[in-house]
């Protein structure tokens, strides 16, 4: 990559830097929890967008790539991607043919949550192969999508979808996405040794019924940086993806530090203010920031899936987004405006530019067009989100 010549003071505000040696830095890191736990890695591309990531995870050793969409998928393999998990179930037969299209040039892999979505996949490839393959989900936690972990008509319904989709049928993948509501990283650590237990239940029983599962799949940034694997819960494939960039979520929960975090907003500060607001019966005056950087560009989210959260993103103490500012928080947004709240002692100036750490980092990038790749303060040049 070549640099501009530019640095991150010359940018234009707001604008979405993502840290390319950070970014490798967090891609060799979870490639070395895959290694060590002998599993393959599945890397979710939603949360970059960009193929040129996707490469350099593939690159790390990454077995193949997870994404959400068909126009992802579709891009991935513009992109030379042919190992693909379409992580969604997709019902739509529009949709489908543009599956069934991709699956005539590589790998592909579908996920479907529940009898009626698997009726409808199959019919359609039935009439229209080649089939990708298949892996069901199941519901470990988040109550979001799939089969019920310990129910003996889950364990009916995988021997149907077995002897349906016969060797098109891969086996049971989840994603414990329940695991970003919390706030202790023990309670992370204590998700992913129950998530590896019910799902590898569930092959146990498969087993025991005479119809095995070859492949056990689990997928989450927070519960696969405390990954082991052992032969009594054995796990074949992990779909992380927020690793990448890492956010203010991630250092919440300590599976990241603010260094770690490739992908931040460079804002500037355009206004002052003091409110006063009741607290706990009493009057206090508090000295609320106002930054060009609102809902469009660090997108409405305080966590992912919704778990809540206390603010929308967090502030660097410097531009070399190292050390995060305790006194200081987003606590709100408009469209174009974020409100950051502030110690009385620490007011920046107007016109002063910050780095913002977002609160989620796969929702901000998909919320912008452009991001401006750097390496450091310096700028090697932009990068077109196409996914």
């Amino acid at each position: 990559m070549e640099r501009t010549g530019r640095t991150i003071y010359d940018l234009e505000t707001p604008a979405v830097l993502i840290d390319v040696k950070r970014v490798q830095q967090n891609i060799e890191l979870y490639q070395s929890i895959a290694n060590k736990g002998r599993v393959e890695l599945w890397p979710h591309g939603k949360t970059s967008k960009l193929p040129f990531i996707w490469d350099m995870q593939l690159k790390a050793g990454a077995t193949g790539l997870t994404v959400a969409t068909v126009r992802e998928a579709e891009v991935a393999m513009a992109h030379g991607h042919t190992n693909i998990f379409i992580a969604y179930p997709h019902v739509d037969p529009k949709s489908l043919k543009r599956i069934q299209v991709l699956a005539q040039i590589g790998q592909v892999t579908l996920m479907v949550s529940n009898r009626d979505g698997a009726s409808i996949v199959y019919n359609f490839f039935h009439a229209n192969p080649p089939c990708p393959k298949i892996l069901l989900a199941i519901d470990t936690g988040l109550h979001r999508e799939g089969m019920p972990a310990r129910n003996l008509k889950t364990i009916k319904f995988i021997e149907e979808l077995q002897n349906g989709f016969k060797d098109d049928f891969r086996g049971i993948t989840t994603h414990e996405g329940y695991s970003y509501k919390t706030r202790r990283h023990q309670t992370v650590r204590s998700i992913a040794l129950a998530v590896r237990k019910k799902m590898s239940d569930i092959q146990k029983r498969c087993k025991e019924k005479g119809h095995p599962v070859d492949t056990i799949a689990i997928g989450a940034t927070p519960t696969f940086a405390f990954f082991e694997n052992d032969q009594k819960h054995k796990i074949t494939e992990a779909h992380p993806g927020n690793y990448v960039f890492f956010d203010a979520t991630g250092v919440d929960l300590g599976v990241a530090k603010p260094e770690n975090c490739a992908l931040t907003v460079l804002a500037q500060v355009i206004d002052r203010h003091t409110i006063t607001r009741i607290k706990d019966g009493k009057r206090e005056k508090i000295r609320m920031v106002y930054v060009n950087a609102g809902s469009k560009i660090l997108s409405g989210e305080k966590r992912p899936h919704g778990e809540g959260g206390l603010a929308y993103g967090k502030v660097f103490s410097d531009l070399e987004a190292t050390t995060l500012n305790p006194d200081a928080s987003l606590r709100s947004l408009s469209e174009e405006i974020g409100w950051m709240e502030v110690s009385p002692e620490k007011i920046p100036a107007i016109g002063k530019k910050i780095r913002l750490l977002a609160q989620h980092a796969g929702t901000t990038i998909a919320c912008n067009p452009r991001a401006w790749l750097i390496d450091g303060e310096k700028v090697i040049g932009p990068a077109v989100i196409r996914a």
